[in-house]
C-alpha cells in the first residue's frame, strides 16, 4: 500500500516517529484572540501528515495476515479525518444498509496554554472515573 503524497513536514512516514519529530521541531508561534498558537499553515500541514500516516498505520496493521480480525474493518482518509469502518450484521438487518458502523478520528490543536492534565482531572471528576 502506498502512502498518499502530502506537504509532509516530517522525515518519517510512521505516525509515532512523527510525534517524536514534532516534539523536537522549532515551531513558529503566533497569536489568535489573545492566545498563543502554532502558526496555522504549519499546524495544518502537521495535521494532514499525521492523519495520512494514521490511516496508513491502520491499513498496514490490517494488511498483516496475523492481525486479521473476525469482521471486516476498513480505514479511509476523508476531509473529516480518518474514518474507521466496521461491519455489523445487526445494523445491516435493522437499518437495511450495508451494515457498516463508521467512526471519525480527527486531530485538532488547542491553544498553547491548554492544560491537558487539568482537563483530564476535570473529566475524571465529571465522569466518576
Amino acid at each position: 500500500m502506498t502512502k498518499p503524497k502530502t506537504t509532509n513536514p516530517f522525515v518519517s512516514d510512521d505516525f509515532v516517529d512523527q510525534l517524536v519529530e514534532l516534539s523536537k521541531m522549532d515551531l513558529p508561534v503566533s497569536s489568535s484572540r489573545g492566545s498563543k498558537i502554532i502558526q496555522q499553515t504549519l499546524r495544518n500541514n502537521i495535521r494532514k501528515s499525521l492523519l495520512d500516516s494514521l490511516v496508513y498505520f491502520f491499513d498496514s496493521y490490517l494488511d498483516n495476515p496475523e492481525n486479521q480480525p473476525e469482521t471486516k474493518i476498513s480505514s479511509y482518509r476523508t476531509a473529516d479525518g480518518v474514518v474507521i469502518e466496521i461491519e455489523n450484521e445487526s445494523i445491516a438487518r435493522k437499518a437495511k444498509t450495508e451494515g457498516m458502523v463508521s467512526m471519525i478520528i480527527d486531530l485538532s490543536f488547542p491553544n498553547l496554554d491548554y492544560d491537558a492534565y487539568s482537563e483530564a482531572l476535570d473529566y475524571e471528576e465529571r465522569e466518576g472515573a
